[in-house]
């Protein structure tokens, strides 16, 4: 892989969650913390540049990955507005 190739991928894994969680930083409000769940948990480097960019601790799972808890754990917080 070219070495721009791997400056795009390295920036994208770090930019896009960053993103991501500050397009609802209106959201925030009481706040104390981000949960990462998911396969993306696992990028120790962009759970601290959204710490760094928010200033909120970041929590990650024991064991985060791909399963579907994520959703699961979103719909206890705020259960869909329709019937289920």
């Amino acid at each position: 892989m070219s070495e721009d190739w791997q400056r795009l991928d390295r920036r994208m894994l770090l930019v896009h969650p960053v993103r991501e969680v500050l397009r609802f930083r209106d959201r925030f409000g009481d706040v104390d913390g981000i949960v990462v769940v998911g396969g993306g948990g696992m990028n120790v480097l962009a759970n601290a540049a959204i710490r760094a960019a928010t200033g909120l601790p970041v929590h990650v799972p024991a064991a985060p990955n791909d399963g579907g808890l994520g959703v699961g754990g979103a719909w206890l917080v705020q259960p869909p507005p329709w019937p289920h």
